[in-house]
């Protein structure tokens, strides 16, 4: 979750826009943000609603490695 309050404040410096213009939403989330939060929020209502819950948090611990592997972080 801190890389979407962090990440916000990282990408304005680096575009140069403080204080000059508005930031695109595309600039300033990468897809592989959004898909980390996507893979949490899914994580977390897998195994809140699910009998086998001890299975999601070492896939969405896989998945949530992959993302960052391949991402770019």
């Amino acid at each position: 979750s801190n890389v979407f309050v962090f990440n916000s404040v990282r990408m304005t410096y680096k575009l140069g826009s403080v204080g000059k213009s508005v930031v695109s939403i595309s600039d300033m989330f990468p897809v592989s943000s959004v898909l980390l939060l996507a893979v949490w929020i899914i994580a977390t209502a897998l195994i809140f609603n699910t009998k086998n819950f001890r299975i999601w948090a070492p896939a969405a611990a896989l998945v949530t490695l992959l993302i960052f592997e391949l991402g770019g972080f």
